[in-house]
């Protein structure tokens, strides 16, 4: 008894209803172990026989059930109008504080510090780092970024620790083969094995590389004793998150079997997305003859060698001026006592616990709510006099937080492209259905088909239950 897992319940049986079969009105008391078995009736027939409809389950005026070794009873006082009158007495349960603190360079989702129970389960927290940086555990020793602590018996303090992203080392041994020259762009540099099997050429920028640009690109391999197997790879980190691993960074220049020197050549492409500044570029060659293995970016073994050099990625043209569209798209700003944020429009469904919430935002000091109803369709707008030709680019994005959003209905996110009053585009973002306890973002991006002059952003919510929260629309064009 006395935890959230093992506990008594305390009823009246008057002779109404189900319960008209009875022997008479009184108190019945029940036994929970949710762990273990189903509530059994505390009886007091000899022997037990757990029968709930006779005078053994039945606890009258001057009874009293007593639980000693957990400090309970129930004494039942006297019979009233409607039941009885019992007292019980029972010990405190104990309660739990678990605190959830963000070292330097990240944050906690997630509610900290939380109150539980003994015995009880805690609630969902993550720990997320900041861009740049990468959790490294609790300092409990849990490794998982994500944890909800249970059956908590003791207080719990814990921190999340978080590291600077590097770049992995990468090693080899030359003794054989090596990278004796690269060039890529009007970069031109030759070498001998580096020592370890690894040359750091990072101090001047070895290439200058334009967005959405295909670049021929050598690497010479020595094999100055051998005939031997040697492969070579190149990876440049576009995205500049310090690691070699995302889609388009890898390009692989084949295999070669040759002694002395070979060149191995492709064409790099620069994504139109690759962030601009200076990255790494990363060469390798190693030899995979007998089964040793292809080269990889961390690779810190086998015959070879690892070059690092500094390349610049810069546009080929100013970028084009992009602009916030979206009117107070962060649903901060409001009217006197009003729900729907100016500059949106909401329809005749909207009820008066829709619109503004300041419990839950993403950013800023509010967000929009909107609860399902049965046969509602309830729509946000927001009409912009904007004028453009086909073409054009748009961002479309916004963050969205869920409860109990059922598959059935519809939530939609859209954006309408009219000339006139024809609409003429169309992009839906659809919401995602269930719970999710922090705010998600969704992004589309879109180019118009023709000319308009006027554009729609409209969030439908026509579902019977659920709730949604939207915040932080943009549109970006």
């Amino acid at each position: 008894g006395g935890s959230s897992t093992h506990f008594y319940t305390v009823e009246v049986r008057d002779q109404t209803g189900y319960d008209a079969p009875l022997p008479g009105k009184a108190v019945i008391i029940h036994e929970v172990d949710i762990r273990a078995e189903p509530a059994h009736v505390m009886d007091l027939d000899l022997p037990a026989d757990g029968n709930t409809s006779d005078a053994g389950a039945m606890w009258v005026v001057g009874e009293t059930f007593s639980d000693e070794p957990n400090g309970i009873s129930v004494a039942v006082i006297a019979e009233t109008t409607y039941g009885f009158q019992v007292t019980i007495t029972a010990p405190a349960i104990a309660t739990y504080t678990l605190t959830y603190t963000s070292g330097a360079n990240g944050l906690i989702t997630g509610t900290s510090p939380q109150t539980v129970i003994h015995g009880a389960d805690g609630t969902a927290v993550t720990a997320v780092p900041d861009t740049g940086y990468h959790f490294v555990d609790w300092s409990d020793g849990v490794l998982t970024a994500s944890r909800t602590d249970t059956n908590v018996t003791a207080n719990i303090s814990v921190t999340a620790n978080f590291a600077i992203n590097t770049y992995c080392a990468s090693s080899g041994n030359p003794v054989d083969e090596y990278i004796s020259r690269a060039q890529l762009n009007g970069g031109d540099q030759t070498s001998n094995a580096g020592a370890g099997g690894y040359e750091n050429r990072m101090g001047f920028n070895f290439a200058t590389l334009a967005l959405g640009t295909s670049y021929p690109v050598q690497v010479t391999g020595s094999s100055p004793v051998f005939t031997s197997l040697e492969h070579v790879k190149v990876w440049v980190d576009f995205n500049q998150d310090k690691d070699f691993a995302d889609a388009g960074e890898e390009l692989d220049l084949g295999s070669s079997t040759f002694s002395g020197a070979h060149v191995f050549s492709g064409n790099l492409s620069v994504p139109n997305t690759a962030l601009l500044g200076a990255t790494r570029m990363r060469t390798m060659l190693r030899y995979t003859g007998f089964g040793f293995p292809v080269p990889a970016p961390c690779a810190a073994s086998g015959y070879g060698e690892t070059e690092d050099y500094t390349v610049t990625i810069a546009a080929t043209q100013p970028p084009p001026v992009v602009t916030q569209r979206a009117k107070n798209g962060g649903f901060n700003t409001y009217t006197g006592t009003s729900k729907v944020p100016t500059n949106w429009a909401k329809n005749s469904a909207f009820a008066s616990t829709d619109g503004k919430n300041t419990q839950y935002k993403k950013e800023g000091t509010a967000s929009v709510k909107i609860a399902g109803a049965f046969g509602k369709t309830k729509t946000l707008t927001q009409n912009l006099s904007l004028a453009g030709n086909s073409g054009d680019t748009f961002t479309f994005s916004f963050w969205a937080k869920g409860a109990f959003i059922p598959f059935a209905g519809t939530c939609k996110a859209q954006v309408i492209l009219y000339n006139g009053l024809s609409a003429n585009l169309t992009k839906t973002v659809a919401c995602a259905n269930g719970t999710y306890s922090t705010f998600k973002k969704k992004t589309a991006t879109f180019n118009a088909t023709s000319a308009y002059n006027k554009v729609v952003i409209k969030f439908t919510y026509a579902k019977s239950s659920g709730t949604v929260w939207f915040d932080g629309v943009s549109l970006m064009r």
